[in-house]
């Protein structure tokens, strides 16, 4: 008889100590880690109307042409209706207008590394990994198989 599997996307959660399967802290159960890879880019998006505290902190700190940037990342879902669910960092601001494609690291600000490093924690938490290094842009993540509890048990 052939199981009952489909794919499933990651939510919070963790791998086992073998790396073989995913517990899902929402759905409270454990997902079998596929062959497959998912992968994402984190870009960097231009920020309309950041929140005050961000305001501020640029009317002090900033020249008066600075950008409003924050770094995003679309990430796979299993909603047909929705493929993708959109993860954001804070705002923050680029000093020198549009911030740093192809830049060096070493050149971001201190706030705009500490955005990048919040939303790699979320990606982190959902079971990607970067590529390249802590402040990387690129994470993957083994594809998950969802198996119905009668599959497993037999």
């Amino acid at each position: 008889m052939m199981s009952s599997a489909s794919k499933h996307s990651h939510g919070r959660g963790h791998y086992s100590d073998d790396g073989l399967r995913w517990w899902d802290d929402d759905e409270r159960r454990w997902f079998v880690v596929d062959d497959g890879v998912d992968a994402l880019h984190v870009e960097i998006e231009q920020v309309e109307s950041p929140g005050w505290p961000t305001r501020l902190t640029t009317a002090i700190f900033a020249k008066p042409d600075a950008g409003y940037f924050r770094f995003v990342a679309d990430v796979p879902t299993d909603e047909p209706s929705d493929p993708v669910s959109r993860l954001g960092s804070p705002a923050f601001a680029s000093p020198h207008g549009h911030p740093f494609d192809g830049e060096p690291t070493e050149q971001w600000t201190a706030a705009a590394l500490h955005c990048l490093r919040h939303l790699s924690s979320e990606l982190i938490a959902q079971g990607w990994a970067p590529v390249g290094g802590p402040d990387a842009r690129t994470y993957v993540r083994p594809t998950l198989v969802a198996v119905s509890e009668h599959a497993l048990s037999h």
